[in-house]
């Protein structure tokens, strides 16, 4: 992975947390980012797969996965201990 693509897949990672629970399409993704549709799929993909994006089968809309929560209580749990 370059850092161009992580900084690119946190860019998505940003609009996905400012669309909140409501999700964005991937046409939607792709003009707000300014990336092409292939280039923000095969993202969403790897995204997916990890758990850090998940999509909505009825809307076909994507938003955060749960994997990103755990991530956050893993990094404040210390925190707060």
């Amino acid at each position: 992975m370059t850092t161009q693509t992580l900084d690119r897949a946190i860019g998505l990672l940003h609009l996905l947390a400012a669309s909140g629970t409501a999700g964005l399409r991937l046409v939607d993704l792709q003009q707000q980012s300014g990336l092409t549709k292939p280039t923000v799929h095969r993202i969403l993909d790897t995204l997916r797969g990890h758990g850090f994006v998940e999509q909505v089968t009825d809307t076909r809309r994507y938003r955060l996965g749960n994997e990103l929560a755990v991530l956050g209580w893993s990094a404040a749990r210390d925190v707060h201990d």
